[in-house]
């Protein structure tokens, strides 16, 4: 049996054995660069060949896969990508986040504000602003440094350990680009494990940074959910209060992008 399959059963109690096998199919094909033959298929996927024949058939059918002459092997068409590209990724996550993100303002009397990768820095794309007459908040649209601020360091520590390293290449220049108590992986590998970055701001005097990923099936961060927690009398929630509903919130819109949340 295939290692996707395994995983996907342990991590439910429900199984849906045609649908696992016709998934167990897409994602062998996309792993491969030449045409794969029915037998083929089968014996990667310990399957028989009347099992995925069937599958193979409904696939077809439908258009996700083809065949390369009437005696070739099976490839992918494009229409998974075709699917994939009719609700844009920026527009799923801004769309499961609004709501969160004025709730979280709500509860905390903070602002927040999401942030994703932009090339070698960070984009705030969305803000929520605090329901009290004095509050601190970033600007929509704003660029900020990846090394130098929570939100960046959050994205780059839950990246692929290849594209983390990349960015860090890039960037780790010199003594002023890492982190004041330490190198910066040692760092980001903290924060990984902690799953949220806690940081006096160097930018803005009475600042904490608060900051969680939100998290795609892979693990990967698709955005930083940040609440500059500005301390100051009258808060309506305390830093690890705020923090706490933090990582929910966060969570929340994970779920909602088909991520699975840290705990």
């Amino acid at each position: 049996m295939s290692e996707i399959q395994t995983t996907a059963e342990r991590a439910s109690g429900y199984s849906a054995p045609a649908l696992e096998k016709g998934l167990d199919i897409l994602e062998l094909l996309a792993g491969e660069e030449e045409p794969l033959s029915q037998s083929q298929i089968a014996s990667r996927l310990d399957r028989s060949i009347s099992e995925i024949f069937r599958m193979l058939a409904a696939l077809e059918r439908r258009g996700y896969v083809r065949r390369c002459g009437i005696d070739a092997g099976y490839v992918l068409t494009l229409k998974l990508f075709e699917l994939s590209i009719r609700h844009p990724t920026m527009d799923r996550i801004l769309s499961a986040a609004r709501q969160e993100m004025r709730a979280l303002s709500e509860q905390t009397g903070q602002s927040c504000h999401l942030s994703v990768l932009d090339g070698d820095a960070i984009l705030v794309i969305a803000r929520a602003e605090a329901p009290t007459s004095r509050t601190f908040s970033v600007k929509t649209g704003a660029g900020f440094s990846l090394t130098a601020t929570a939100s960046g360091r959050v994205l780059l520590a839950f990246l692929p350990a290849a594209e983390k390293t990349g960015y860090m290449s890039r960037h780790v220049d010199g003594p002023e680009d890492a982190p004041p108590d330490g190198g910066l992986e040692i760092r980001l590998d903290a924060i990984a494990a902690q799953g949220y970055e806690e940081n006096v701001s160097d930018a803005v005097q009475g600042v904490v940074d608060l900051s969680c990923p939100v998290l795609g099936y892979s693990g990967t961060a698709l955005a930083a959910l940040t609440v500059p927690f500005l301390h100051m009398k009258g808060n309506k929630v305390g830093q690890a209060e705020a923090l706490a509903m933090l990582r929910a919130c966060a969570d929340r819109i994970s779920v909602r992008l088909g991520g699975i949340p840290r705990r």
